[in-house]
């Protein structure tokens, strides 16, 4: 069954808020929401993705660390929702 408004809004509304308060290696609580340059380019891929409702996947780069971030916001309710920090590469 496709993902209703409701449900794809909660899933932005949950990566934005782990983003906000992302736990650091030394288990401070850091703001990546307020400070990272990726995170404008998340805000209308995800706006696109609550308005259409068609699953989007891809690569971000978080340049701050040199990391990318894959991400996939599912159209389906059978699949997760995927919004990883890669450590080694792309």
């Amino acid at each position: 069954m496709k993902l209703k408004i409701e449900q794809r809004t909660r899933i932005v509304i949950d990566i934005f808020t782990k983003l906000k308060q992302f736990k650091g290696p030394s288990g401070s609580i850091v703001d990546l929401y307020s400070m990272c340059n990726f995170v404008n380019e998340f805000k209308k891929i995800s706006n696109e993705y609550i308005k259409t409702g068609k699953q989007v996947k891809g690569v971000l780069y978080f340049e701050e660390i040199d990391k990318y971030i894959h991400y996939l916001l599912p159209e389906y309710e059978n699949t997760e929702p995927l919004f990883v920090i890669k450590i080694n590469g792309k």
